[in-house]
Protein backbone atom coordinates (compact mmCIF):
# COMPACT_ATOMS: atom_id res chain seq x y z
CA UNK A 1 0.00 0.00 0.00
CA UNK A 2 1.28 3.91 0.09
CA UNK A 3 1.49 3.47 3.25
CA UNK A 4 3.21 0.94 3.67
CA UNK A 5 6.06 2.74 0.90
CA UNK A 6 5.80 5.75 2.53
CA UNK A 7 6.38 4.67 5.83
CA UNK A 8 9.55 2.63 4.43
CA UNK A 9 10.98 5.82 2.69
CA UNK A 10 11.24 7.46 5.99
CA UNK A 11 12.98 4.41 7.07
CA UNK A 12 15.34 4.40 4.60
CA UNK A 13 15.77 8.10 4.48
CA UNK A 14 16.78 8.53 8.28
CA UNK A 15 19.16 5.75 7.97
CA UNK A 16 20.99 7.23 5.23
CA UNK A 17 20.50 10.92 7.11
CA UNK A 18 17.93 12.38 4.54
CA UNK A 19 16.62 14.40 6.82
CA UNK A 20 19.67 15.98 7.94
CA UNK A 21 19.93 18.02 4.73
CA UNK A 22 16.10 19.45 4.87
CA UNK A 23 15.36 22.81 5.59
CA UNK A 24 13.50 23.03 8.95
CA UNK A 25 10.84 25.46 6.57
CA UNK A 26 10.45 23.19 3.57
CA UNK A 27 6.82 22.08 5.18
CA UNK A 28 5.70 25.05 6.54
CA UNK A 29 6.57 26.24 2.69
CA UNK A 30 4.54 23.25 1.27
CA UNK A 31 1.70 23.43 3.77
CA UNK A 32 1.52 27.47 3.18
CA UNK A 33 1.04 26.31 -0.92
CA UNK A 34 -0.84 23.55 -0.77
CA UNK A 35 -3.27 25.17 -3.25
CA UNK A 36 -1.10 26.73 -5.93
CA UNK A 37 0.45 23.48 -7.86
CA UNK A 38 2.54 25.81 -9.84
CA UNK A 39 3.83 27.32 -6.19
CA UNK A 40 4.98 23.71 -5.19
CA UNK A 41 6.19 22.47 -8.30
CA UNK A 42 8.98 25.09 -7.97
CA UNK A 43 9.33 24.83 -4.31
CA UNK A 44 9.87 21.28 -5.00
CA UNK A 45 12.64 21.72 -7.81
CA UNK A 46 14.26 24.16 -5.85
CA UNK A 47 14.32 22.18 -2.86
CA UNK A 48 15.58 19.44 -4.69
CA UNK A 49 17.91 21.26 -6.76
CA UNK A 50 19.77 22.16 -2.95
CA UNK A 51 19.15 18.95 -1.96
CA UNK A 52 21.39 17.35 -4.46
CA UNK A 53 23.95 20.21 -4.44
CA UNK A 54 25.29 19.36 -1.35
CA UNK A 55 25.11 15.78 -1.11
CA UNK A 56 26.71 15.81 -4.33
CA UNK A 57 29.76 17.72 -3.39
CA UNK A 58 29.91 15.23 -0.30
CA UNK A 59 30.17 12.14 -2.28
CA UNK A 60 26.29 11.00 -1.72
CA UNK A 61 24.70 12.22 -5.37
CA UNK A 62 23.12 8.72 -5.64
CA UNK A 63 20.55 9.53 -2.55
CA UNK A 64 18.81 11.93 -4.60
CA UNK A 65 18.40 10.42 -7.46
CA UNK A 66 17.37 7.37 -5.95
CA UNK A 67 14.65 9.38 -3.89
CA UNK A 68 13.84 11.15 -7.20
CA UNK A 69 13.06 8.17 -8.58
CA UNK A 70 11.34 6.68 -5.84
CA UNK A 71 8.60 9.50 -5.98
CA UNK A 72 8.83 9.11 -10.00
CA UNK A 73 7.94 5.61 -8.66
CA UNK A 74 4.90 6.09 -6.60
CA UNK A 75 3.08 8.99 -8.53
CA UNK A 76 3.08 6.48 -11.75
CA UNK A 77 1.67 3.94 -9.43
CA UNK A 78 -1.23 6.72 -8.42
CA UNK A 79 -1.64 7.12 -11.70
CA UNK A 80 -1.77 4.26 -13.03
CA UNK A 81 -4.32 3.37 -10.25
CA UNK A 82 -6.71 6.05 -10.86
CA UNK A 83 -6.51 5.15 -14.49
CA UNK A 84 -7.67 1.57 -13.66
CA UNK A 85 -10.72 3.09 -11.84
CA UNK A 86 -11.65 6.39 -14.14
CA UNK A 87 -10.23 5.80 -17.87
CA UNK A 88 -9.38 9.44 -18.50
CA UNK A 89 -7.57 10.08 -21.48
CA UNK A 90 -5.62 13.40 -19.85
CA UNK A 91 -4.13 10.63 -17.25
CA UNK A 92 -3.67 8.24 -20.06
CA UNK A 93 -1.65 10.76 -22.10
CA UNK A 94 0.45 11.20 -18.55
CA UNK A 95 1.29 8.03 -18.19
CA UNK A 96 2.41 7.10 -21.75
CA UNK A 97 4.52 10.45 -21.37
CA UNK A 98 6.34 8.61 -18.35
CA UNK A 99 8.55 6.67 -20.95
CA UNK A 100 10.60 10.17 -21.78
CA UNK A 101 10.79 10.94 -18.13
CA UNK A 102 11.81 7.71 -17.13
CA UNK A 103 14.32 7.28 -19.77
CA UNK A 104 15.93 10.31 -18.57
CA UNK A 105 16.38 8.88 -14.94
CA UNK A 106 18.20 5.71 -16.60
CA UNK A 107 20.54 8.04 -17.72
CA UNK A 108 20.52 10.26 -14.36
CA UNK A 109 20.98 7.19 -12.58
CA UNK A 110 23.65 6.00 -15.08
CA UNK A 111 26.07 8.45 -13.01
CA UNK A 112 26.28 6.49 -9.94
CA UNK A 113 25.11 3.04 -11.06
CA UNK A 114 29.12 1.92 -12.33
CA UNK A 115 30.46 1.67 -9.27
CA UNK A 116 27.75 0.31 -7.04
CA UNK A 117 26.12 -3.11 -7.59
CA UNK A 118 22.64 -2.06 -6.17
CA UNK A 119 22.25 0.93 -8.21
CA UNK A 120 23.63 -1.33 -11.26
CA UNK A 121 20.69 -3.45 -10.75
CA UNK A 122 18.27 -1.17 -10.09
CA UNK A 123 19.10 0.69 -13.02
CA UNK A 124 18.51 -3.09 -14.79
CA UNK A 125 15.33 -3.03 -13.31
CA UNK A 126 14.67 0.25 -14.48
CA UNK A 127 15.49 -0.48 -18.05
CA UNK A 128 12.98 -4.06 -17.93
CA UNK A 129 10.28 -1.48 -16.74
CA UNK A 130 11.20 0.94 -19.90
CA UNK A 131 10.92 -2.24 -22.56
CA UNK A 132 7.00 -2.32 -21.13
CA UNK A 133 6.68 1.17 -22.53
CA UNK A 134 8.48 0.42 -26.15
CA UNK A 135 4.90 0.45 -27.64
CA UNK A 136 4.22 3.69 -26.59
CA UNK A 137 4.86 6.17 -28.99
CA UNK A 138 4.71 9.89 -28.28
CA UNK A 139 4.53 13.06 -31.51
CA UNK A 140 4.50 16.55 -31.20
CA UNK A 141 2.91 18.86 -32.74
CA UNK A 142 4.45 22.57 -33.10
CA UNK A 143 2.39 25.75 -34.37
CA UNK A 144 3.54 29.16 -34.35
CA UNK A 145 1.45 31.51 -33.11
CA UNK A 146 2.28 35.27 -33.36
CA UNK A 147 1.30 37.54 -30.27
CA UNK A 148 1.52 41.00 -29.44
CA UNK A 149 3.27 41.85 -25.97
CA UNK A 150 2.38 45.29 -24.60
CA UNK A 151 4.22 47.71 -26.88
CA UNK A 152 2.65 46.27 -30.09
CA UNK A 153 5.83 43.92 -31.17
CA UNK A 154 5.27 40.71 -31.65
CA UNK A 155 6.57 37.87 -29.81
CA UNK A 156 7.19 34.07 -31.51
CA UNK A 157 4.90 31.56 -29.00
CA UNK A 158 5.02 28.22 -29.82
CA UNK A 159 2.32 25.70 -29.18
CA UNK A 160 3.12 21.97 -28.79
CA UNK A 161 0.56 19.26 -28.62
CA UNK A 162 1.60 15.84 -27.68
CA UNK A 163 -0.47 12.84 -28.63
CA UNK A 164 0.73 9.90 -26.86
CA UNK A 165 -0.45 6.69 -28.40
CA UNK A 166 -0.60 3.20 -25.91
CA UNK A 167 -3.12 0.38 -25.69
CA UNK A 168 -5.34 -0.60 -22.65
CA UNK A 169 -2.95 -4.03 -22.88
CA UNK A 170 0.69 -1.88 -23.06
CA UNK A 171 -1.25 -0.13 -20.28
CA UNK A 172 -1.37 -2.90 -18.22
CA UNK A 173 1.78 -4.73 -18.59
CA UNK A 174 3.21 -1.28 -17.75
CA UNK A 175 1.11 -1.01 -14.08
CA UNK A 176 2.39 -5.00 -13.26
CA UNK A 177 5.85 -4.13 -14.24
CA UNK A 178 5.82 -1.27 -12.12
CA UNK A 179 4.15 -2.55 -9.14
CA UNK A 180 6.46 -5.44 -9.01
CA UNK A 181 9.40 -3.07 -8.97
CA UNK A 182 7.40 -1.41 -6.35
CA UNK A 183 6.81 -4.34 -4.14
CA UNK A 184 10.14 -5.37 -4.35
CA UNK A 185 11.52 -1.94 -3.10
CA UNK A 186 8.93 -1.76 -0.26
CA UNK A 187 10.18 -5.71 1.04
CA UNK A 188 14.14 -4.71 0.87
Amino acid sequence: SASDYYHKFLEFSKNLGFFDYLDGGLIAKLNQNSGDSQALSKIIRDEFGSLHKKLDSEGKGEISTLILIGSWIESTHVYLETYEQNHNTKIHDIIGAQKIVLNKLIILLSNYSSNNGYLFEFKEKLNILLDKFSGVKIAYTHDTLLEANSKEEFLNIEDKTRTVTVSDEELQEIRISLEELRNNLIKN
